[in-house]
């Protein structure tokens, strides 16, 4: 009875405690399914740290395993503070997550609701491979689907551009908002550029090409195998557009990746069709949900779903946010957008 009548005089506290209890139990799941490779997971990491990665690509996303580092001076392993690192990022998430829903929504239980979609969606995309910068990347860019919506000042973009930068070049999205968002359309489609807003985009733009090239020409020694990874120094990436696209319209639909089609492309197309309804903020959310799209379609493995995982931030959001406002829960005014 006690506990009952805690929840009622502490409800505020009794969601929290739920959106934790969640998170610890997203996490044994998490664990479960990787105890069998989880050395090359931490090697992985670790390799960034030493200057062996898997691939040249990955020697520039150094904040997740100096995190981890920092976690091992506790007196804990490095394997027991990637563990943790792990833990500590999906209860970050979640609590963003589940404190922007009730912003948004104005209902705890509504909140809460998201932070468990959220969570079965992270286990069933999450890969045989995930890495520490995969789950900064969707902490970050949850922060950012909140600045976009709330149409924060540029100053706080680039702030968030410079944690971002740390992490992984995907920061470089942040630099293609700032300079797609200075620019407004007026009467007789005239369009007119902030030259303030632009000129830090184009400039982040810059200032992230030159880091991840610097880091990764100065810090790479080899990949983890002994090769100097020769094929992708020049270019920096792997480029799959054509094995992508040949397996979403092709390969996809003869196997079980078909619901990974589903699930992108449905609501991509919902989204689409909504647009007219849409705000200059949701629009730009959803302009750059296309881009990171398109980004992981050149530069990733889509039937690797954890790349998928990133979309999730700017679908929950962008959805959350035309779900009250459209459909009769009241959203929260931004205000006028301010460089």
């Amino acid at each position: 009875m006690w506990i009952i009548d805690g929840c009622r005089r502490y409800p505020t506290l009794f969601w929290y405690a739920a959106v934790i209890v969640t998170t610890f139990c997203a996490d044994l799941v998490f664990l479960k399914l990787h105890w069998a490779n989880l050395d090359p997971l931490v090697d992985a990491a670790h390799g960034v740290i030493t200057g062996r990665p898997h691939w040249i690509a990955f020697q520039n996303r150094l904040l997740g395993p100096y995190l981890i580092l920092a976690l091992s001076q506790l007196g804990i392993g490095f394997e027991d503070a990637w563990k943790v690192f792990f833990w500590l990022t999906m209860l970050a998430q979640n609590i963003v997550l589940f404190a922007a829903v009730q912003a948004i929504s104005k209902s705890q239980f509504h909140a809460f609701s998201y932070v468990v979609l959220y969570s079965l969606l992270f286990l069933a995309l999450q890969h045989l491979w995930i890495y520490p910068w995969d789950m900064l990347d969707n902490l970050i860019f949850s922060v950012f689907c909140i600045l976009v919506l709330i149409q924060a000042p540029a100053w706080t973009f680039a702030v968030l551009f410079a944690v971002a930068l740390l992490n992984r070049e995907s920061a470089l999205f942040i630099a293609v908002y700032l300079m797609i968002s200075s620019i407004t359309v007026g009467p007789g489609a005239r369009m007119r550029a902030e030259r303030g807003r632009l000129a830090l985009g184009l400039g982040l733009a810059f200032v992230g090409i030159a880091w991840t090239k610097w880091v990764r020409d100065t810090l790479f020694v080899e990949t983890v195998m002994g090769s100097p990874d020769v094929e992708h120094k020049t270019f920096g990436n792997h480029f799959y557009l054509s094995l992508n696209l040949n397996d979403i319209f092709v390969n996809n639909l003869a196997d079980y990746h078909v619901l990974y089609n589903v699930l992108v492309l449905t609501p991509l197309l919902v989204f689409g069709a909504l647009v007219p309804m849409m705000t200059r903020p949701e629009r730009l959310l959803y302009a750059m949900t296309i881009i990171v799209l398109g980004n992981i379609l050149a530069f990733g493995y889509f039937v690797e779903s954890r790349t998928l995982l990133i979309l999730l931030p700017f679908m929950i959001m962008l959805w959350v946010n035309l779900e009250c406002r459209i459909f009769g829960r009241p959203v929260r005014e931004a205000p006028a957008a301010r460089t």
